[in-house]
């Protein structure tokens, strides 16, 4: 799945935002100090896992500029095609719906699956970090994400995987 386009309703400083044409590969965003990188990639998590509620210490990013918080992401799969993904306020991060090529259309049930079961903790030190991410190395002492980086270094399935399809076929042998 690669990200293709986004649309920032409301988010933080951010209001009625696009960007779009978003290039494969490797994306780095930039701009001065306070231009709005750090809420861009906060933006991009939250579409994708949900907005922190309440209890939680991470910035929510309520809008300030206006706009209703939350927004659209384009994105491709190879298996289905553009997928649009929507997010906006509600409970336990916020009322999700996907909109498949077609016209059907699914919620957070599709979008995990769309994300192939990779967490916050792994998008947030893999797949999309930031400079202070960099630095603080120690994030990547998570199983989870060990995994992830295993996986992707190889270019096999990812750890937990082979290691549920080799207890697998050990308990097929030797169970009788």
């Amino acid at each position: 799945m690669r990200l293709i386009d986004f649309y920032v309703d409301g988010f933080g400083i951010l209001h009625d935002v696009s960007i779009e044409t978003i290039s494969p590969g490797l994306s780095i965003f930039l701009g001065d100090n306070e231009a709005g990188k750090t809420t861009c990639l906060s933006f991009l998590r939250d579409m994708f896992f949900g907005f922190p509620d309440g209890r939680s210490k991470e910035n929510s990013y309520s809008p300030l500029a206006g706009g209703q918080h939350g927004g659209r992401l384009l994105l491709h799969s190879d298996r289905l095609g553009e997928v649009l993904l929507e997010r906006r306020p509600g409970k336990r991060g916020g009322v999700v719906t996907i909109m498949f090529e077609g016209g059907a259309t699914g919620g957070e049930e599709d979008l995990r699956q769309l994300l192939g079961g990779v967490t916050r903790e792994v998008f947030k030190n893999i797949y999309a970090f930031s400079l202070s991410e960099l630095q603080q190395i120690e994030t990547l002492d998570n199983d989870r994400v060990k995994a992830v980086l295993y996986g992707a270094t190889t270019g096999t399935v990812s750890l937990p995987t082979a290691l549920s399809g080799i207890e697998a076929k050990l308990t097929e042998l030797y169970r009788p």
